[in-house]
Parts: C-alpha cells; structure tokens; sequence
C-alpha cells in the first residue's frame, strides 16, 4: 500500500514556518548545510524525522508543500 513518507515546504519564510509549526504542533527543527550554501532544516515530530522546510529554491514558484509518496514497488502502482 501507498503512503506518505515525507512532506516538504518550500517557502520564502523558514524562519517564521519554524516557529510557526513549532507552536502550534510541537515540531523540532534540524538545520543541516547544504553542499554549495545554505541549508535544509529537517522537521521531526516525536523525535521522528517526518519532512523538511527549504527555501523556495525558485524566486517565482510559490510557498507550497509538497508530499512524498512511498511504494513497494513502482510496477504495482
């Protein structure tokens, strides 16, 4: 079966989305570097790593989430 395995945002706000989710769902955050600069902050929720917030690496895209999907096998999907 299909699930969701991971969620990310892109956003122009990761400072604010931090704090943000931090308040209301209890979320901690790990910021990690990125080869090249910057850097990807890993959410986790229950010490468990569920997602990540990054900045929108496109000026013109707009702040979404996006969703993972994991599957047993692509040939059965």
């Amino acid at each position: 079966m299909s699930k969701f395995e991971f969620f990310e945002l892109n956003t122009d706000a990761v400072a604010g989305s931090k704090k943000f989710y931090g308040d209301v769902l209890g979320w901690q955050f790990v910021d990690r570097p990125l080869e090249g600069g910057g850097s990807y902050c890993f959410i986790h929720a229950g010490g468990i790593p569920i997602g990540g917030i990054l900045e929108r690496p496109m000026p013109e895209a707009p702040n979404a989430w996006l969703g993972y999907v994991g599957v047993g096998s692509i040939d059965t999907v």
